[in-house]
């Protein structure tokens, strides 16, 4: 499974993905799921001990991390890790979002 996994998002497929595909299958997340950044800035900032730090793995070419860091400002460290090159060759020229793209395998 883990080496499918590799295959496909290390593959032309997997940038396919992210070039075709990721802006419409995050519109229909964010479209069904409206409460969710007011859920995780509750969750994040508002609780007795707020994050500091916010790591997505698989986080493509950081649609959702942004979202989230536009929503909540105060957390300092933004980390997005992916596997697929397009996606961290594309996070490496935001420089408006401070998120450090890597490429991992856990």
């Amino acid at each position: 499974m883990q080496a499918a996994l590799g295959d496909l998002w290390m593959a032309p497929a997997g940038d396919a993905y992210h070039v075709h595909h990721s802006g419409d299958v995050h519109a229909m997340f964010r479209a069904r799921h409206r409460s969710l950044l007011t859920d995780f800035r509750a969750t994040a900032i508002d609780a007795d001990q707020p994050f500091s730090r916010l790591v997505e793995i698989g986080c493509g070419v950081d649609r959702l991390l942004g979202d989230c860091r536009a929503a909540c400002p105060e957390i300092a460290n933004f980390v997005g890790l992916d596997l697929n090159p397009y996606a961290s060759r594309r996070m490496a020229i935001r420089p408006h979002l401070p998120i450090h793209p890597e490429s991992v395998w856990l």
